[in-house]
């Protein structure tokens, strides 16, 4: 079957999709039809992307007018894009060149800040976040954390802090950039699950508006935009602009589509216009769900507040915990999925993260939340997840990850790579975390969190090696 056809056979079936992309596929709002005729390249009057000096210049200001950037940034390959620009760009501007840049590095950021880790030979600090240990989950960023490897590294060039997360928590910006700053260092922020947080004060405040310096969104996860389109800001006057610029024009096809560009600036008209509007309307379903969602009695739906060591949490990111019951999150996502046809955006081994946007329609929330009833009605409370394994802390580094990619490498078992120095990424995708990177040494701890995950049903994937098999280094450590 073509892929066309396959993507044309599920757009006439019935399954919602709390997931990504933010559009939802709700036609209704959409004021842009997508078809083949509208597809071109930089011929006249259409401006070009790289070097913007036309009509792809205005759509960009405007951007950065809505958002509250200085400069905006129109990327159409995705927040990976701007993730390996942003890093780049901050590792060449470090004073000291005699040695790699160091980088102070959330530890759960996604996979593309590791890969400009390798191709930038950036000498990473990882910080953890806090951990709830009631829900399973990463917590916020301590900006204590922050003050004290500043300390401990007075030549951190740069830090990179996601906020929000995938599950929706959000650091401290404002503090963590304030001693960022005080260090003479630069700030980037991954808001990629965040664009939607300038636009209704039940959202946390975006980290636009907090002091950091770069910030990359994903206006497709969560704002009515095609997949792969993003937004890079720059928010300061520590960033040189065309610097900036070069590293998105290394990073991004010079191919870009117009189509997709196009859809960027509807998204910006449409929010432009009618924000309030849509917001208004956003955030009167998802009190109402909340609001519902509290007579559950076996799931339960993470609350806004009061989330252990959590700064603030985003409510667009619905996460509904089986942990106090028999089943797993994957177990949770294929009944919702199979039964009830609702596909959520991702599950881990005790959650389903449901994704919502201003798309979301009443008919929507209440098919999720009647799913969750009938489903809470059969379940029984158990403690099988109460001593489940957790893995939560920075492994022990060998060698940097631009090093690690050099080195002779042999392919072995995951199940008996304890002790061994890993020369490849073990992720469970989605959300492309990485629970061991290149040059890390593998411990008996991760590979326990591996097999209950597996056991959970959760998919583990390496990078450069068949199922159920890593590649490590052909050496022996003492």
């Amino acid at each position: 079957m073509k892929l066309f056809d396959k993507l044309k056979d599920y757009s006439e079936t019935d399954f919602y999709p709390m997931h990504m992309p933010g559009h939802k596929r709700n036609s209704d709002m959409m004021n842009a039809p997508l078809l083949w005729q509208y597809d071109i390249t930089e011929i006249d009057g259409f401006d070009n992307l790289h070097d913007a000096n036309g009509i792809l210049k205005d759509s960009q200001r405007r951007a950065a007018d809505l958002f509250g950037a200085k400069h905006t940034f129109f990327s159409v390959n995705g927040s990976t894009a701007g993730i390996l620009s942003a890093i780049r760009t901050c590792a060449i501007m470090r004073k000291n060149s005699s040695q790699p840049p160091r980088a102070l590095i959330q530890r759960n950021s996604h996979k593309s800040a590791y890969n400009a880790l390798e191709l930038c030979f950036v000498d990473a600090i990882f910080i953890s976040p806090e951990f709830s240990s009631e829900y399973g989950i990463f917590s916020s960023v301590s900006p204590q954390k922050v003050e004290e490897a500043f300390l401990k590294y007075p030549d951190i060039a740069f830090c990179l802090v996601t906020s929000p997360s995938y599950e929706g928590i959000v650091s401290d910006i404002a503090s963590i950039s304030e001693i960022v700053h005080k260090h003479g260092a630069i700030l980037i922020v991954d808001e990629a699950h965040g664009s939607h947080m300038s636009f209704s004060d039940m959202f946390p405040k975006s980290a636009v508006h907090c002091g950091a310096d770069i910030v990359i969104q994903s206006l497709h996860k969560t704002l009515p935009s095609l997949t792969q389109t993003a937004l890079v800001h720059i928010c300061s006057d520590r960033i040189d602009r065309k610097a900036l610029a070069r590293q998105l024009s290394v990073f991004q096809t010079s191919s870009p589509s117009y189509i997709l560009m196009s859809s960027i600036d509807e998204c910006v008209s449409m929010l432009s216009e009618n924000a309030d509007k849509l917001f208004d309307r956003y955030s009167k379903r998802l009190f109402s769900f909340y609001d519902k969602t509290e007579n559950l009695k076996n799931l339960r739906i993470l609350p806004n507040l009061g989330i252990e060591n959590a700064f603030a949490k985003d409510a667009s990111k619905i996460v509904i915990d089986a942990s106090l019951t028999y089943i797993s999150g994957a177990e949770l996502s294929d009944i919702l999925r199979r039964k009830y046809h609702i596909e959520c955006e991702m599950c881990s081994t005790s959650y389903v993260l449901a994704m919502t946007s201003v798309c979301d329609t009443d008919t929507g929330f209440d098919r999720l939340y009647n799913a969750l009833y009938e489903i809470d009605k059969f379940l029984t409370r158990s403690d099988t997840h109460k001593d489940y394994p957790i893995y939560t802390n920075v492994p022990q580094r060998y060698c940097l990850i631009s090093d690690a990619v050099k080195m002779k490498t042999r392919d072995v078992k995951i199940t008996d790579s304890a002790g061994c120095v890993s020369a490849d990424y073990m992720r469970a995708y989605p959300p492309g975390i990485p629970l061991i990177a290149p040059g890390e040494i593998i411990s008996n701890e991760l590979l326990e969190y591996v097999n209950y995950a597996q056991k959970c049903g959760i998919d583990i994937h390496t990078s450069f090696s068949d199922s159920g098999f890593i590649s490590i280094f052909d050496i022996k450590l003492k």
